[in-house]
């Protein structure tokens, strides 16, 4: 349903308004307005306005500066999932080398009364000898 400017309901409705808001009519608004909100309005407009003339002049160059744009959005993005990862990897690794020293910090503990492998004074474990077949 469209609303017409001269459909009596209408009328009836904003002289409704205006007699339980009267602070609200518009003209009486913008009058109000302290002047350094009237030169940001103007900057406001007559950066719209140079924006509109910029496309009508070339209208091709937006579609070139919106397709540059939706590039480089999606590198971005793909930069900061390879980001991510790399730090999950660089986390993964650290844990690993730290669980990996803490292992060969510890020297081998045997139960007491077991005796281990014989070792000569050289360091070297000896092989064992086995019997000739």
């Amino acid at each position: 349903m469209f609303v017409v400017s001269g459909d009596p309901a209408v009328a009836e409705g904003e002289a409704l308004c205006r007699e339980q808001f009267p602070d609200l009519d518009r003209t009486d608004v913008r009058d109000r307005w302290e002047p350094e909100q009237r030169e940001r309005l103007a900057e406001l407009r007559a950066g719209r306005d140079a924006a509109v003339l910029a496309v009508r002049r070339h209208p091709t160059m937006v579609f070139l500066v919106i397709i540059v744009a939706i590039v480089l959005g999606i590198v971005v993005i793909g930069m900061l999932y390879l980001l991510a990862i790399g730090v999950l990897l660089l986390v993964a690794a650290m844990v690993f080398l730290a669980v990996r020293s803490a292992r060969r910090r510890r020297p081998l503990r045997r139960p007491p009364g077991t005796a281990g492998p014989s070792r000569p004074a050289s360091g070297k474990p000896q092989r064992a000898s086995c019997p000739p077949s």
